[in-house]
């Protein structure tokens, strides 16, 4: 489809919930998405991970 190469970026807070983490590198097929970031986050962290995933 025309949104295949928009990369995604999860939030979440599942680990603080469950203990269960996300990783890219391990949940690659359970979770197709470019990079996790746990909740809560500091908005300037977010900034850096939307600017790596639009520079590609």
């Amino acid at each position: 489809p025309a949104t295949a190469d928009i990369p995604i970026l999860m939030l979440t807070a599942v680990a603080q919930k469950s203990g269960f983490e996300f990783s890219p590198e391990t949940d690659k097929d359970f979770m197709p998405v470019e990079a996790f970031l746990e909740k809560p986050l500091d908005p300037e962290r977010l900034l850096e991970a939307i600017a790596a995933l639009v520079k590609g």
